[in-house]
């Protein structure tokens, strides 16, 4: 063995193993920040409260990100290994998801930086999605494989640009994306529930996903990109109850997704 494949084989085994479910706190402290955001308006809390959580989930998507991408260059064989697991590989759309909700936090600061960053996630989630759906339809999926990681890639993903979209100012590429989410969203429920009424108890180890992914994703998401895109709901509820519904469900999202990792 040579020197320079024994110093590479030594740093793989050292340098920290990221999962790309670890993107899961991303998500969760974006969704916070924004959520101090929207309380700093609507209860004019302090706002500094709001950018230092954005900071820190910019610090960690940072720190993630390279290391994620440094196992696919120390650790490849690892690498490949959660990419081509059924469970597993939905958790990389998260870096797209992430990579969105940090350039919500950015946009007030740098448009050029943050519609690079949307652009990146936008991107990366949308071929994801599409490649991991196909793969699904292949056929022979072990039905214990099936969970509700399996919402991440094109419903989370489709919720998530449809919020940045809108933030951008793309109302209709906004509307589009929210309803490829929502559509994703039923056809991904029949298939889970399915499993659930006809096969065994699912193993205790994706149970955390179970509760996590599957409650939050559904009334977290879904309410907040309903919220977001600004879609008239006939209800008594006055425009101020309507921010605190906002608030309320993107808490709820925020836990969710940030407990997932």
């Amino acid at each position: 063995m040579s020197a320079r494949s024994l110093a590479s084989t030594e740093g793989a085994a050292h340098f920290p193993r990221v999962q790309a479910s670890y993107f899961g706190c991303v998500l969760g402290l974006s969704g916070l920040a924004t959520n101090w955001r929207l309380a700093a308006e609507l209860w004019r809390l302090p706002a500094i409260i709001g950018e230092a959580l954005y900071l820190c989930a910019g610090s960690i998507w940072v720190v993630f990100t390279l290391l994620f991408i440094t196992k696919w260059a120390l650790a490849r064989d690892e690498a490949l290994a959660e990419f081509s697991n059924p469970v597993q590989s939905c958790f990389v759309g998260l870096l797209g998801v992430s990579s969105m909700l940090i350039a919500l936090g950015v946009l007030p600061y740098s448009w050029p930086a943050a519609a690079t960053l949307f652009a990146f996630g936008a991107m990366f989630t949308v071929i994801f999605a599409v490649w991991l759906t196909g793969s699904l339809w292949e056929g022979n999926r072990d039905p214990v494989s099936t969970t509700a990681a399996l919402y991440l890639p094109a419903g989370a993903g489709s919720f998530v640009t449809a919020i940045a979209s809108s933030a951008f100012g793309h109302s209709d590429w906004s509307q589009l994306a929210f309803g490829a989410g929502f559509f994703s969203w039923l056809a991904i429920e029949s298939v889970v529930l399915h499993r659930l009424l006809t096969n065994k108890e699912p193993p205790s180890c994706f149970v955390q996903c179970w509760a996590f992914n599957w409650h939050r994703l559904r009334s977290g998401v879904l309410h907040t990109s309903v919220a977001r895109l600004g879609i008239r709901i006939r209800c008594r509820t006055p425009s101020l109850d309507m921010a605190y519904f906002n608030f309320w469900c993107s808490f709820d999202w925020s836990l969710g997704l940030g407990g997932s990792a």
